[in-house]
């Protein structure tokens, strides 16, 4: 096997727009999560209803975050329930993706988005140096974030960014 080495790169750091009760928290049960749950009501009755099926009868307020997601995105793959929910734009984005899976999670991140629901966290082990609960971000949509610093150096201010898709690239290796 060829060990694949970079010979530079740029590192991007980001800001988002997104304020922290419009993600949904992959652990926390939903009734912890005040903002989503109202973001959630609407959601049409029967698919309120299929949800609740899917994930055993649960109400929708007891499920955490991670149940909630990936029984929406369930439904999406089995049944196609969210893809009229959606712009066409946002369809046809998922639609691009090569797995099923991945399509019916891209439709289920639009929809979420689309409701006010941005993003998901998901709480990392903290370490003794610093205790807080520290999170990884998951945005769903691209124009909620924003360059502010390119390789160390705050070279970018939030005044002169344009939020939009942000690439993390190095070049190919030698």
């Amino acid at each position: 096997m060829n060990e694949r080495q970079a010979t530079g790169g740029a590192l991007e750091r980001i800001d988002t727009t997104v304020a922290d009760n419009e993600f949904i928290d992959w652990k926390r049960p939903l009734r912890e999560q005040p903002s989503v749950l109202a973001a959630l009501d609407s959601l049409p009755n029967d698919i309120k209803a299929d949800l609740r099926a899917e994930m055993g009868d649960a109400e929708i307020e007891n499920m955490t975050g991670r149940q909630m997601y990936l029984g929406l995105s369930s439904l999406q793959m089995r049944e196609y329930t969210l893809e009229n929910l959606v712009s066409d734009d946002a369809y046809n984005k998922a639609n691009q993706l090569s797995r099923d899976s991945s399509v019916a999670m891209a439709i289920t991140s639009a929809y979420l988005d689309n409701i006010g629901v941005k993003g998901i966290k998901v709480s990392i082990a903290p370490n003794t140096a610093k205790p807080d609960a520290t999170f990884n971000k998951i945005i769903f949509n691209a124009d909620n974030v924003v360059v502010v610093g390119r390789n160390d150096a705050a070279d970018v201010g939030v005044t002169d960014t344009t939020p939009g898709t942000v690439r993390f690239s190095v070049p190919e290796s030698e």
